[in-house]
């Protein structure tokens, strides 16, 4: 606590995406820079110390993420979805805090989600080099400042090296239109970042470590690629907010298993304007029941809750859904096989299979949304149902959720995935490689096992190494295709052979990964429904609509569906089984299927909100 500057600061910063996607994935860094350890760490940093009397405010304040990453560390271990929970409720009640003490006049903005993500800064993608030195003005900034960074080496052994960032602020010619004069920046290493407020002209000078002398890889990379800057748009109170409505999109994974008709509605609102889906409210009834034997094996079922994570990697995605199963019959007995995690709702982790009954009334519990899709004539006749039951038993069940490589089945461009603001926001940018390579440090310094899980053992794979952190990684992905291409190493496709270290009945063991689509893409292909093309199409590079946008189902079914489900849902192409609000497999560029089997499929595409483009052979 007492490494903290007093001084005007605020918080606010980038998040990402936990446990399945995220893409997104920006959320946890941004918890960093507002998960203290108890009230009074939290006052300091939320500024709601006094100041001593007449003490003037500095015209750059910044402090550092070492600092507010000794207040926050947990103690004791956490699964990807427990620290998601974790952070989620201590920075609901830390933003709370914060806006009940600072004065602000009423928010406005109808696009808040998400608008506190950093965006890069300068013309060479957010970096800056050592001995150099860029000039900055972002579009709504109140301050041109001229950045330099020089690399200072440590004085006494076992002490980190630094970098030394000068910032030389002089007002715009154009009056400032924020309601305050501040602008927000970020600037890390691998080892550490700052966060800077620059509230009046002047020259400041501030430190980001990176590394010490047994630390090469961070050193490596501070002096082959430099730091990364970035720009955090509106104003200090502006990202608190904006980060506290994003966040509140995930309260519906606190507590009870049921979501909150104003939960439901935020991420409602939240998908209509960034996905641009037409989501509705039923005006039948909730729960619809089909016979039992109208669901045949291979049959698919898509689900979305509207709980903050679904809507996030419906947009990631672009799929209607968040979460897909497939209906499977063991000795005789209808079942849903899926893989998932345990949570608030769901009692089980992994790869499993549920007695329909029990699965739906789960399910239904969570306040899920489901649809029945079932295969078409061919396509059933075709499908080696014991095939697939024999992998499933055989190969998945009882594996772990696909953690290790979910986010290879949606980044395959890196500059065409990472998503963006709405074009009718007023506060513009995108989700940036660089913000992904601070997300990655910065986890790994919180909780290495989540992102050794996570986010670098696959990508480990890819530039051939058998072991080493993630500076270490950037090290050998930025030798094997070069400083501009770093990135590059993301979009390799990942092959449904690999395995990772993972557990199996809850044991360490080494497995196959497979996400819920993933699963279900691979039942498919273990039935023979993928035919000579099994052995080039990988379902681990699948997302939720590259398994539902398959021709495989009844192209007539809307109209020979059950009664009950016409006269309930008349708009919906599919049986829809439970949930308040519509789900169409349906979005403004893709449908239900609608995509030929090909080589190579889902390996290399683009998925930006709102049209979803791609390309033909993708």
């Amino acid at each position: 606590e007492n490494q903290l500057p007093n001084s005007d600061s605020s918080l606010f910063s980038t998040m990402s995406r936990w446990h399945f996607s995220l893409i997104s994935a920006v959320l946890c860094l941004a918890l960093l820079f507002v998960w203290p350890k108890n009230e009074l760490s939290a006052r300091r940093l939320l500024e709601l110390v006094p100041r001593e009397p007449g003490q003037l405010r500095p015209a750059v304040t910044s402090w550092s993420g070492e600092s507010l990453l000794g207040l926050i560390q947990p103690s004791g271990g956490f699964f990807p979805d427990g620290l998601l929970r974790y952070l989620v409720n201590a920075t609901i009640n830390v933003c709370e805090d914060y806006l009940k003490h600072h004065t602000h006049d009423n928010f406005t903005d109808p696009y808040p989600y998400w608008s506190f993500v950093p965006i890069t800064v300068g013309g060479a993608g957010g970096y800056l080099l050592t001995g150099e030195s860029m000039q900055a003005a972002p579009a709504d900034a109140c301050f041109k400042v001229n950045i330099t960074a020089e690399y200072k080496r440590r004085l006494i052994p076992g002490f980190s090296d630094y970098v030394e960032i000068k910032i030389d602020a002089s007002r715009l010619d154009a009056p400032c239109k924020k309601k305050e004069n501040e602008d927000l920046y970020l600037i890390s290493t691998l080892g550490d970042f700052t966060l800077i407020k620059v509230t009046k002209p002047g020259l400041s000078t501030h430190t980001v470590k990176v590394g010490k002398e047994t630390e090469k890889a961070k050193i490596l990379d501070t002096e082959t690629r430099g730091v990364r800057v970035f720009h955090i748009l509106g104003t200090a109170t502006e990202a608190v907010w904006a980060l506290l409505e994003t966040v509140r999109l995930f309260e519906p994974m606190m507590g009870k298993p049921d979501v909150s008709s104003g939960g439901a509605a935020k991420n409602v609102d939240f998908l209509n304007k960034y996905a641009v889906q037409n989501i509705t409210l039923r005006t039948g009834q909730i729960n619809v029941d089909i016979p039992e034997d109208l669901i045949q094996d291979g049959d698919f079922f898509g689900l979305r809750r509207l709980d903050g994570l679904d809507p996030m990697l419906s947009w990631a995605m672009g799929s209607s859904t968040g979460h897909t199963t497939m209906a499977m019959r063991f000795d005789g007995v209808l079942h849903v096989v899926e893989s998932t995690a345990n949570s608030n709702y769901w009692p089980v982790n992994g790869v499993q299979k549920t007695e329909w009954k029990l699965w739906l009334e789960r399910y239904r519990k969570a306040d899920y949304a489901i649809v029945h899709m079932p295969l078409s004539a061919e396509s059933r006749a075709k499908f080696n149902v014991s095939a697939a039951r024999e992998a499933f038993s055989r190969e998945y069940e009882g594996f772990d959720y696909g953690y290790s490589n979910m986010l290879f089945s949606w980044l395959d461009i890196v500059d065409g995935n990472f998503p963006c603001m709405p074009k009718e926001a007023s506060k513009q940018g995108c989700l940036a490689w660089p913000v992904w390579e601070l997300l990655v440090a910065q986890l790994e310094r919180l909780d290495s096992s989540i992102a050794e899980t996570m986010f670098i053992a696959g990508q480990r794979r890819r530039v051939g190494l058998e072991g080493g952190n993630w500076p270490e990684v950037l090290q050998a992905a930025y030798e094997k295709f070069g400083t501009e291409h770093v990135q590059k190493m993301v979009t390799l496709p990942e092959q449904d052979s690999w395995t990772y270290n993972t557990t199996r009945w809850g044991k360490a063991a080494v497995g196959p990964a497979r996400m819920c689509d993933a699963l279900v893409c691979s039942l498919w292909k273990a039935g023979g429904l993928f035919g000579g093309l099994k052995d080039e199409v990988q379902c681990a590079e699948f997302t939720n609509w590259d398994a539902y946008g398959l021709k495989l189902f009844d192209a007539d079914w809307p109209s020979k569906r059950p009664q009950v489900c016409k006269d309930n849902d008349p708009d919906n192409d599919h049986c829809q089984l439970s949930g308040r609000y519509s789900l169409k497999l349906k979005t403004p560029r893709y449908t239900w299927n609608e995509r030929d089997l090909v080589p190579h499929l889902a390996e290399r595409c683009p998925s930006l909100a709102p049209k979803y483009d791609r390309p033909a052979d993708c």
